[in-house]
């Protein structure tokens, strides 16, 4: 499933018209961050992209990339 969407633009484009999610690939882990594809919605160099999540924020060492969902903050929902 990873390969797919990496490799097919078009797969990717689905995901975020049916779901309205700006979609990246990647192959990240707590020793390296590849960005394999992304919507072309994305505007952001894949160095910006891999920035988001050099963190880890899914805590994966090893183990399987799981999906996850980076999206901004609301302010407001979250104020206190």
């Amino acid at each position: 499933m990873k390969l797919l969407l990496a490799e097919d633009d078009r797969r990717r484009g689905h995901v975020e018209r049916e779901l309205g999610v700006k979609m990246m690939v990647v192959d990240a882990n707590d020793l390296n961050v590849e960005i394999l594809g992304h919507a072309s919605s994305l505007t952001q160099s894949d160095e910006e992209l891999a920035a988001l999540i050099a963190d880890n924020p899914a805590g994966q060492s090893r183990e399987l990339t799981p999906f996850i969902l980076i999206r901004p903050l609301d302010a407001e929902k979250n104020a206190g």
